[in-house]
């Protein structure tokens, strides 16, 4: 958990490098501890973006496969009913930040045009202003860190210039926790169609390759990943 005093309404240049620098060294401690722990460098993350002026709760808006919306690290009820209602309908600012917008700015969203569906839900949430910034690396788009609040006009410049580099710094610790997962994933892959390997050779005096064969055969008829097929056999048996 990050923790710093409040933003004062009308920070200076100095108080935003003050506040700027506190955020990205708390946060890099935070993250440091857990960047082998994708929800808790989201959770880190989201806690460090409700420090940003204006920001009354944040979430993250994950982009998966290119396509697939996907929210964590909510700070509170309202990030998650925003970020459900823009994954129903396919609109809305972390949207547009998550996939092709480096920076979203809501004022009065009673008064937002921009999406015709979304905004009127929205406001009727009780969403008033929004700042969504894209999360991304080396071209890969991750998402977008968004930040919310029920009073109109919450964010200015100072709010984009300290939130700016927190995306940056978020989208590198977002990247190398994704990278942890999925290595974590591959081992676990691994070792799990390794023992189905190991059952199947025993139980039908098969070889490896052989074995391995008989796991695709299975996953391509039974429409499933080799990890599923192999998982059911190391859980259920061979029957």
């Amino acid at each position: 958990m990050v923790n710093l005093a409040p933003p004062e309404e009308h920070d200076g240049p100095a108080d935003i490098d003050v506040r700027l620098s506190t955020i990205l060294g708390e946060i890099a401690r935070t993250l440091q501890q857990d960047h082998n722990d994708l929800d808790a460098t989201l959770n880190g993350i989201c806690d460090a973006a409700r420090l940003i002026p204006g920001a009354e709760d944040a979430g993250i808006t994950l982009l998966l496969n290119g396509s697939k919306l996907d929210s964590k690290g909510q700070t509170g009820p309202i990030p998650d009913k925003i970020d459900l209602l823009q994954e129903r309908i396919k609109q809305g600012p972390c949207v547009d930040a998550a996939r092709d917008q480096e920076m979203v700015r809501v004022d009065d969203m009673r008064t937002e045009s921009r999406w015709p569906q979304f905004s009127p839900a929205a406001a009727a949430a009780g969403v008033r202003s929004m700042l969504s910034f894209q999360l991304w690396v080396e071209d890969s788009h991750l998402g977008a860190l968004n930040m919310y609040s029920t009073t109109v006009n919450a964010f200015d410049e100072s709010s984009e210039q300290i939130a700016n580099p927190l995306a940056a710094h978020a989208s590198v610790a977002l990247a190398g926790a994704r990278r942890e997962e999925q290595l974590r994933e591959a081992v676990d892959s691994r070792d799990l169609i390794g023992q189905a390997k190991g059952m199947l050779m025993q139980q039908y005096s098969i070889n490896a390759d052989q074995a391995f064969d008989l796991l695709t055969k299975l996953s391509q008829e039974r429409n499933v990943k080799v990890r599923q097929i192999a998982e059911s056999i190391t859980e259920r048996g061979l029957n």
